[in-house]
């Protein structure tokens, strides 16, 4: 018995599997280390607003 269930299809399908897998890990990663002060544009946007650069507080995750 294989240990993934898409052992026996096509290598076509693996590589499919495995960039889609690779696409979601990335897509999580980003949401994940996203910081709003970071942006640019929210960056600018606060500036342009007369608004203080806005400090990271770590403790409303």
């Amino acid at each position: 018995m294989p240990i993934f269930p898409f052992e026996s299809k096509s290598e076509r399908t693996k590589k499919e599997i495995l960039k889609a897998a690779k696409e979601i890990a990335d897509e999580a990663t980003r949401r994940f280390d996203y910081n709003p002060d970071d942006d640019p544009v929210i960056r600018r946007f606060r500036k342009r607003m007369g608004l203080p650069p806005k400090k990271n507080n770590s403790n409303e995750r």
